[in-house]
This record gives structure tokens, sequence and C-alpha cells, in this order.
């Protein structure tokens, strides 16, 4: 199935021909002259997206960790409500960039549900800086759902860093503020969320 996939793909950017880009010129043998290569790929098996999301929030790359989301995915805070949609995950992910976060994360199992849907688990854990200078710690069981779009690349469509973490007692929102200067999804005990 693969294979197919790869040589339609092949297919249809040879009958495409060459697209105009807008970025620079095209590498040493490039197929069309006067225009860019395409850019690098995202995540071609559901299991990069962890991968990219690491590298992307190590880096301090908000945007980059953002574009690995679908327009209207969602993120589930530490206190189980839905970060949804572009900007409200871009704020999540700024938030957890803020504390100088650094991330490990390790997919064990990935759940295929058709071709273009799949459920990633992975144990993650993080370090980083809160705004007093005080190092803190925290990690947790994931676990998202991910679809492949039309342009071959996975993406997160839920993604619940402690899904499969203790349940933890319920803190009210307004309270968990006061708990922590941690961003949202990073509120509450210390051994938590993505």
């Amino acid at each position: 199935m693969r294979t197919l996939v790869t040589v339609v793909s092949l297919a249809l950017v040879a009958a495409a021909g060459c697209a105009p880009r807008h970025h620079g010129a095209p590498p040493m043998g490039h197929p069309c002259p006067g225009k860019q290569a395409l850019a690098p790929s995202g995540a071609r098996a559901p299991e990069d997206l962890d991968r990219l999301f690491g590298e992307r929030l190590n880096a301090g790359d908000v945007d980059g960790v953002v574009t690995l989301y679908e327009p209207t995915a969602t993120l589930v805070r530490q206190d189980r409500s839905a970060a949804t949609g572009t900007a409200a995950i871009r704020e999540e992910i700024a938030g957890f960039v803020a504390l100088r976060a650094h991330i490990t994360l390790s997919v064990f199992r990935v759940l295929l549900g058709g071709n273009d849907i799949a459920v990633v688990y992975d144990d993650w854990s993080a370090t980083g800086t809160d705004p007093n200078g005080k190092h803190v710690a925290f990690g947790g069981h994931a676990s998202e759902t991910v679809h492949r779009g039309v342009d071959g690349n996975w993406r997160f469509v839920v993604d619940d860093p402690d899904a499969r973490s203790a349940p933890s007692r319920a803190v009210p929102r307004h309270h968990a503020a006061k708990r922590s200067h941690a961003p949202a999804a990073h509120r509450a005990h210390p051994s938590t969320t993505k």
C-alpha cells in the first residue's frame, strides 16, 4: 500500500509540472530550473509527530510546533479543559516554551485506524525553569489522535498529554492559576503535561 501511495504521489508531482515557488533559488540539480525545491516534509508517519514536537519545542519554535496540529485540533490542558484551534494551542505552546522546557518523548505504540487516522501512545518527561528561576520537572503518559492530510503529512487532531496518567483531584481553573506560574496546560502537580 505504501508503495502505491508513493507511486501515486510521484505521478501527481510529475503531472503537475513545476509549480511556481517564491523563496530563493533551487538547489543544484533541481528538476525545474529557476524553481525552488519543496520544503522539507513534515510528519510522514504518525510517530514522526512526537519526534518533530520534541525537536521544535526544544528549539523554542512555537510556530513550528503549532504547524503539527490541524487548524481545529484540541490540546487538552492539565485542568482537563480544551485548548481548541490554532490560537489557543499557540498560547499553550508559547507558555511551555517560556519555561525554557526541554522535553523527551518515547512513543511505544501506534494504532492505525484505517489509512489516515491513528492513535499514538507515548510517555514523556520535561524540565524547565519557572519565572522565579526555580527548576521544574514534569511528565505524563499521552494519547494522541492523529490524521494524515491530503499532503501526506500527519497532524494532531486531539493531543491529550495526560490521557493515561493517574487521575488527579480536579482543581477549579481560577485556583489552578494561583498554584503555579506555568501555562494552563502545565499546572497542578509537578509531574504532568507535554
